[in-house]
């Protein structure tokens, strides 16, 4: 098969997530406008009239942060990056899709700031048009909201998996509360291998492994439907990796009848793949702050957001590096356990190496690490003392970690052999 047609069917198969392309939800609809000059987009849903001439791409839902006030089918994202630039939108909602109990004079325009909903000063609502506008400073995300949803806590993403059914749970580190958020029946009848919770918290990119077919990529809806197949048929698969902006996707392969392990970047854009890593058994990869990490055995690489290449080894008495090796979203330091379940950290430059957990004679006695949000902690599964539970510890008090899923946690033990750590975020 010839390299266009290969890209061809590459794209299709990223063509339909939840019923939208992704062309049009990465590389949007373009659009060029002149000062004061209405532009129609997403069928005349929304509306944009510059106050000074600029090009670029209206990216419909996808990338707005999840929240229960937002109106459905009125969030866009306007695109390159964050520019500076005045423009006045307009967008018209479904008053069906409104939530009982809530009057159409209440919504306003709300724009996205570090990942959460602010108020956009001085937006209004016509009742007869349908229709929310409101004057934006700024390229960025936007959509129309009943209200102000409270802060977002960060939370622990975990999965289990019984009875043919892989279930998302996320956890707040404050107070343990656990909340459900999927079945993932839409892949049923498969071993749920990895998964990771998009940056935006509303979707996910499922490693899903099948004994006849193999190990296979997904994207989902964050409860798990509308399965759309990215890749399949490998022989082992390790590793998925989500830029911040969600633009693009690393991960980790092996081909049938090959011994060597890749690490891919696409972009979902255009569908486009780039050997990042070829050879040798690779754990990972990872991606935090633009900063990339994988493993080849005990050897780590990384490369920053500037394309500076680092490699170091973890300690070799411990064995290879075995499972979670995650950045810190700041794109600074990485984490990692090794094949006798010993944490270690250290920067993306290998120096400051510390071990933060040890290991022992116990398969899997300390695996899967994960950092918060912040840096400052991190999540991991343990078998230590014979008992399987999920953990979270901060750095500067490592001897007294929290057993947030096991016999000794406030959430119990139910499901605790199947659980899996998914990230914190």
């Amino acid at each position: 098969m010839s390299y266009m047609k290969k890209l061809t069917l590459i794209v299709l198969l990223l063509s339909s997530l939840i019923g939208i392309s992704f062309g049009q939800l990465y590389a949007g609809e373009q659009f060029s406008a002149s000062s004061g000059q209405d532009v129609s987009l997403d069928g005349g849903k929304l509306v944009i009239q510059p106050t000074t001439a600029f090009s670029g791409s209206c990216l419909p839902g996808r990338l707005a942060p999840f929240a229960p006030e937002m109106v459905p089918g009125t969030a866009y994202s306007i695109g390159p990056g964050a520019i500076a630039v005045t423009y006045t939108v307009t967008i018209k909602y479904n008053p069906r899709t409104l939530p009982a109990g809530v009057a159409a004079s209440k919504l306003r325009l709300y724009q996205v700031e570090n990942y959460e909903w602010s108020p956009v000063t001085g937006s209004e609502v016509n009742t007869t048009t349908f229709t929310v506008t409101g004057k934006m400073t700024s390229t960025g995300t936007f959509a129309v909201l009943t209200g102000t949803p409270p802060a977002f806590e960060n939370r622990i993403y975990y999965r289990t998996y019984l009875s043919g059914e892989a279930t998302l749970y996320r956890a707040l580190p404050t107070n343990l509360q656990a909340e459900p958020l999927s079945n993932l029946t839409g892949l049923a009848g498969a071993y749920m291998h990895e998964l990771v919770v998009s940056p935006q918290r509303n979707w996910l990119c499922v490693i899903r492994y099948n004994p006849i077919s193999g190990y296979d990529l997904y994207l989902t809806n964050i409860d798990g439907s509308n399965p759309t197949l990215l890749f399949g048929g490998w022989a082992d698969a390790d590793g998925i990796a989500v830029s911040s902006d969600g633009s693009t996707i690393y991960f980790g392969y092996e081909k049938v009848g090959s011994t060597l392990w890749n690490v891919v970047k696409i972009s979902v854009a255009t569908g486009v793949q780039t050997m990042v890593h070829s050879g040798g058994s690779t754990w990972g990869p990872s991606l935090g702050g633009g900063t990339v990490a994988f493993a080849d055995g005990e050897t780590i690489t990384t490369i920053s957001s500037t394309n500076v290449v680092s490699t170091f080894k973890s300690p070799v008495a411990d064995g290879a590096v075995d499972n979670g090796l995650e950045v810190s979203n700041d794109g600074t330091k990485v984490i990692w356990s090794t094949d006798d379940g010993t944490v270690y950290s250290a920067s993306i430059k290998g120096t400051g190496l510390t071990k933060l957990l040890p290991g022992s004679s116990q398969l899997g006695a300390n695996v899967n690490p994960h950092w918060s949000p912040d840096g400052s902690m991190f999540a991991y599964e343990s078998w230590v003392g014979g008992s399987p539970g999920l953990y979270f510890v901060s750095l500067s008090n490592l001897s007294n970690p929290t057993q947030f899923i096991g016999s000794n946690s406030n959430l119990g033990s139910a499901m605790t052999k199947s659980a899996q750590i998914l990230g914190w975020r």
